[in-house]
């Protein structure tokens, strides 16, 4: 390819300068509930009720460099969260995954459990502070279960109950 006023150097191929297509996140490896427990609480500590609460599945996904963990190798939360963030439907999401990312100077947990029809994003951490809380999370959480409860009593058709930062029924 030439640029005005710019040759390409003898023998020069752009196209192995750059990868042919987008590169996924990439499976660090299987992790047991201990072990995403353990990360969770290294943001905020988590009480046993809390940790029941949240229903984390005895084995999880962890992947590269974050604090993203799913029952589905094939589904990441990025795309759960992006969703979420940008008031869309979630297409596809893991039977279960929790997150935690950084949003300014936040970080905030999120949390999709299909069985419970519940999605869940909340604050847990300034990123100034030496530690964390997970009460507004909690409550959110307590809150979807709730409001599931509720709408299954009712006969009322839906896919899930987002609550937190972000709360709607979709």
């Amino acid at each position: 390819m030439e640029v005005a006023g710019r040759r390409p150097k003898p023998g020069h191929d752009e196209r192995r300068t750059r990868p042919p297509f987008p590169v996924a996140p990439t499976i660090h490896k299987q992790i047991t509930r201990s072990k995403c427990i353990k990360s969770l609480s290294s943001m905020a500590p988590l009480s046993k009720e809390q940790i029941e609460l949240l229903g984390i599945p005895e084995r999880l996904f962890s992947y590269e460099n974050s604090s993203s963990f799913t029952t589905d190798p094939s589904r990441n939360m990025a795309d759960v969260v992006n969703a979420i963030l940008n008031h869309q439907s979630v297409s596809n999401p893991p039977a279960y995954g929790i997150s935690i990312d950084l949003r300014g100077t936040a970080y905030y947990c999120t949390l999709i459990d299909k069985h419970r029809k519940v999605i869940v994003t909340e604050n847990i951490r300034s990123l100034h502070s030496e530690s964390g809380d997970w009460y507004l999370f909690m409550t959110a959480l307590r809150e979807a279960l709730g409001k599931v409860k509720t709408l299954t009593a009712e006969g009322t058709a839906f896919g899930f109950v987002v609550e937190g930062t972000r709360s709607r029924v979709i």
